[in-house]
């Protein structure tokens, strides 16, 4: 059901199926990266490199990270996920851009991606209302909410966004307790495109405003704990508490792909 893994590991990016049924399709692919002691990992999203040509770097055709610290350039021409880790070769460098990679190339690829729970927001609480100490977007109704760490007993909570509002929303079941200091994730609802990759581009990160990127597509949201294996958030899953091995994970298409111009 989940696609193919390699060995087992969901941490990273990974392809989990096709849209139009293809079976997944590798290529070499120039990268680059300017920082060579860091270079890519496996499971790292990549996108078409957007410097100017003629000012050398990735000339504008070897491919760089699919993170951009300006979120509106994350994966605006991109490509997939790399499989493998990439450091510079023999002959050549990443800093120049011609470093090949294996990597996935299926324009309509979906790809199994985590949650940043490192990156949890913070927010206080009454039992119902949540109200975060940054921003909070608004139009996220019938997404979730995970409490990742709490001041009380609120940890490992689950609930499910019933209305949301610029700077606060409503879950559909109090909290354990009032919360005063807690941190918690937005798993965001299916068919959201405001959504931002971590710094190193292969997981969801967690913001408390919007992302401002359009670039990404959420087809589906998934859950793992000790209590069960992976599967698909929905209604039974509302005003759980789980463990400290929960997880949650979203299938992802991109949708500005260098190969598909018409998306």
């Amino acid at each position: 059901m989940f696609g193919k893994s390699r060995k087992g590991d969901t941490t990273m990016a990974r392809f989990h199926y096709d849209l139009m049924h293809a079976e997944e399709i590798q290529r070499d692919v120039p990268v680059y990266d300017a920082s060579t002691t860091a270079g890519f990992v496996a499971g790292e999203f990549i996108m078409l490199g957007n410097t100017d040509p003629d000012s050398g770097v990735d000339h504008g055709v070897a491919f760089q990270t699919g993170y951009e610290s300006s979120q509106a350039e994350q994966m605006v021409d991109g490509l997939g996920i790399l499989l493998e880790p990439v450091t510079d070769g023999t002959n050549a460098t990443l800093a120049t851009g011609f470093v090949y990679a294996k990597a996935i190339i299926n324009p309509f690829a979906v790809y199994l991606t985590e949650y940043d729970q490192d990156s949890a927001i913070a927010f206080t609480s009454s039992t119902v209302t949540m109200t975060f100490t940054g921003t909070s977007e608004d139009d996220i109704d019938e997404g979730w909410f995970y409490v990742v760490s709490s001041a009380v007993t609120n940890a490992y909570d689950l609930r499910q966004i019933a209305t949301a509002a610029s700077g606060s929303f409503t879950v559909d079941h109090a909290l354990t307790a009032t919360e005063s200091a807690g941190t918690g994730i937005k798993i965001l609802p299916v068919n959201h495109r405001l959504i931002n990759l971590t710094t190193g581009a292969t997981k969801i990160l967690m913001q408390a405003a919007a992302g401002a990127g359009v670039s990404l597509h959420i087809i589906e949201n998934y859950v793992s704990s000790l209590g069960y294996a992976m599967q698909p958030l929905r209604f039974k899953h509302q005003n759980q508490k789980l463990d400290s091995k929960a997880k949650f994970y979203a299938d992802v298409c991109l949708i500005d792909h260098v190969y598909n111009p018409n998306a």
